[in-house]
């Protein structure tokens, strides 16, 4: 990373960051549900089909969604990061 540039994502929008994305491209989309507040859902669909990444029970979700490139989910919570990744197709 020496000399690099990282893109960040952030909680707030000033200037820190902005959103991670709810789709990456390739037909799979994120989402977040609240059915039984506080506690989150995070399903990951892929044309219609359903799967179940985190149900969050134990701490406060932060963020979730796609790296720009699509290869990366990352889910956060106030106590957990969790990093899905793949090859590119």
């Amino acid at each position: 990373m020496l000399g690099g540039h990282a893109a960040v994502s952030g909680l707030t929008d000033i200037g820190f960051g902005g959103g991670l994305h709810s789709t990456n491209g390739d037909s799979w989309s994120v989402d977040v549900e609240a059915p039984d507040r506080p506690h989150h859902r995070i399903p990951l669909s892929d044309h219609g089909g359903g799967r179940h990444v985190l149900h969050s029970t134990w701490s406060t979700l932060r963020a979730a969604g796609f790296s720009p490139s699509g290869q990366t989910l990352a889910v956060t919570t106030s106590s957990d990061l969790t990093l899905g990744t793949r090859r590119p197709v």
